[in-house]
């Protein structure tokens, strides 16, 4: 039976000196298919080559992609009086599978079918559909760098499978600041960091010297340093995170890929919203450079420097890197780091200097509190306490601790291993080295490791008697610290009743709740919908401030009241607590990628930390988010009049 669109044709006249072009080609859009899976949808595309009007079938799913697409388009263009009205003498293709099946269906027109390299014609309406489609938002394709060929990108996928699977993250954070020392890098690439370790973003960023790694660190927001200045970096994302031009490299070629989220890009990001791609010479250094980082062993990695030797498109190189953080003395080290490191301060600085004062006045007697603070101000007030040497393995071992607190990624674990050296009792080395892990289940067993260890320092006498007061003595903290990191883990791990478990037992060893496991136990509460404990524990703080508090409040009432006078108050008083949070709950505004460091009450980067714990909570319970925004709706303000002067 003869194809509807041969048959068009075949009734049509020929201009044998004529040239048309056709291809099988992807939209430069994604759509989600049946499953939710983001794809691409197909269309046949024709184009003469000398007038260059353009004609395409309809778009259609990739299960339904055929050659018929490309005969579609053919057919219709030479039906169309306006801009065709004939059938041309040779049709151009690049697909060899669609040469072939065209060479078959057209045989009996007299309709030369001829497989080409080259489009331009076809290439240029391309071009143009990408612009109309992206309207310039799409970043420029990796194989449009003179030079690169597709085996460049082959050579660099493989590196970057190789990269993700062993998983550099583990040991390495962004602190720790990788010199290339050999072979010479090109300009920007001299130095790099791992990303990972905080399971966002994945992969290596580069500087060129260390001062811009600190800098960066020296911002609120990093990302403004794309501004001033051009960077690199490596990352890895979802396939709709690459360019189209990648996107088609990947899937023509089919090359490596680590997973769904592991598609590698790599790209210098410039002020103005600049991108610019590889040379070949990148791609080979950044190829080499990830093969040694991803086979690189922990010990090579604590000797300060290494050597390693992998092979790269240009052939065999020796990659030396080295981290300069463990090759310098510890003191200058440890200055720098404190200089670099952003954010709040560390609760375990000061408490350093607690233990200090707790073995300056051990073995003193004061008759009352007021002489004991007397004796303080008279000998400490103003001054820096001076360091009190320990006089147990314990405490080595607590001050190793202290001192890997102000140290930086590496430099710290090495720390908190030699202090488990001198005493495996030190609950805050195992504290420090789970912190330090980015896997969930290797962080918990670290944690419980550190409850072990702080169980048996001090004893069952110690967990009866001093019960309630725990955080009121210093040699009780590393063990409180452990048990709230291990039932961070289990809720994060979805082990909601083991996390409800120990944020109680937390809170029974410390009333005054000086870490907060009252807000993460009303969140797990919440979560396994266990109302009536929730309600205990919302009567016992019931004079609590925070905007967090009240909006658990508001959702507690509404699930076990629903509409009532209490919950409508409930309501009123968390909007009231921070009317920026209503927003970001009810979905009006979209929360930024990342939780902030810190927040003020009232401020909008309270209202993100606070979205972030609960917007799933309200969101998955029936009618809480349109009666929340029900009951906080504003109330329209009537205008002022201007005095009259």
């Amino acid at each position: 039976m003869l194809n509807i669109h041969v048959a068009r044709l075949k009734r049509l006249p020929q201009r044998s000196d004529e040239t048309w072009q056709a291809a099988l080609v992807r939209m430069p859009a994604w759509v989600p298919d049946p499953d939710g899976k983001p794809s691409r949808p197909w269309l046949g595309l024709c184009v003469s080559a000398g007038a260059g009007l353009v004609h395409s079938s309809k778009v259609r799913s990739p299960e339904q992609r055929s050659p018929g697409m490309v005969l579609e388009a053919l057919g219709a263009f030479a039906a169309d009086t306006k801009i065709g009205g004939y059938r041309p003498g040779r049709l151009e293709v690049r697909q060899p599978e669609l040469a072939t099946h065209l060479t078959e269906m057209l045989a009996d027109i007299s309709l030369q079918v001829a497989e080409v390299s080259e489009l331009p014609a076809l290439d240029e309406a391309l071009e143009d559909l990408m612009r109309h489609f992206l309207q310039g938002r799409d970043d420029p394709a990796a194989l449009k760098v003179d030079g690169v060929t597709t085996e460049h990108l082959r050579a660099f996928a493989e590196a970057a499978r190789e990269f993700y699977e062993s998983r550099p993250w583990r040991h390495l954070t962004d602190e720790d600041l990788i010199k290339v020392e050999s072979p010479a890098a090109p300009r920007g690439f001299g130095f790099t960091t791992v990303m990972g370790a905080g399971g966002r973003e994945y992969g290596l960023a580069f500087f060129e010297s260390p001062r811009d790694l600190e800098r960066m660190a020296e911002l609120d927001n990093p990302q403004r340093i794309f501004a001033k200045r051009a960077v690199w970096s490596f990352t890895y994302g979802s396939i709709m995170d690459l360019p189209f031009g990648d996107v088609d490299a990947w899937e023509d070629f089919g090359l490596a890929v680590a997973g769904d989220e592991a598609y590698p890009l790599l790209a210098c990001y410039e002020p103005k919203d600049r991108v610019r791609r590889p040379i070949p010479d990148e791609w080979a250094f950044v190829e080499g450079l990830a093969r040694a980082v991803a086979q690189t062993t922990e010990p090579e990695m604590d000797s300060g420097r290494w050597t390693k030797s992998v092979q790269t498109i240009n052939g065999s190189a020796e990659y030396v890197l080295a981290l300069p953080a463990l090759l310098e003395p510890t003191d200058d080290q440890r200055a720098k780091s404190s200089k670099a490191r952003s954010g709040l301060p560390d609760r375990r600085v000061m408490e350093r200097m607690l233990v200090d004062i707790q073995r300056a006045t051990d073995g003193m007697e004061f008759a009352s509190e007021e002489e004991y603070n007397r004796f303080l101000n008279e000998n400490f007030r103003g001054e820096e306490v001076p360091h009190q040497p320990p006089r147990t393995s314990l405490e080595r071992a607590q001050d190793l601790a202290y001192e890997a607190v102000e140290a930086q990624g590496r430099r710290r674990v090495q720390l908190a291993r030699k202090s488990l050296e001198i005493c495996p009792d030190c609950a805050d080395a195992y504290v420090l080295l789970a912190e330090h892990r980015s896997d969930l289940h290797e962080a918990r067993d670290f944690y419980a490791q550190g409850v072990a260890a702080g169980e048996r320092v001090l004893g069952r006498r110690m967990f009866e008697e001093e019960a309630g007061n725990f955080w009121g003595m210093i040699e009780t903290r590393p063990y409180m610290r452990a048990r709230f990191g291990f039932a961070q883990c289990c809720e994060e791990l979805e082990e909601l009743s083991k996390a409800v478990g120990h944020y109680e037992e937390l809170l029974r060893l410390n009333e005054h709740d000086n870490q907060g496991a009252r807000y993460r136990l009303a969140i797990c509460l919440l979560r396994v919908d266990n109302l009536d404990r929730l309600e205990a524990l919302l009567r016992q703080h019931e004079d609590e401030i925070m905007a967090l508090w009240k909006y658990i409040w508001a959702l507690w009432a509404f699930r076990k009241e629903g509409d009532t006078p209490a919950a409508r108050e409930r309501a009123a008083a968390a909007h009231k607590a921070n009317r920026h949070i209503r927003k970001y709950l009810l979905g009006d505004e979209e929360l930024p990628d990342y939780m902030p460091e810190g927040y003020s009450l009232g401020d909008k980067s309270e209202a993100v930390t606070v979205a972030y714990e609960l917007a799933e909570l309200w969101q998955v319970t029936p009618g809480a988010v349109d009666w929340l925004a029900e009951q906080t709706r504003s109330t329209p303000r009537r205008p002022r009049r201007r005095r009259r002067k």
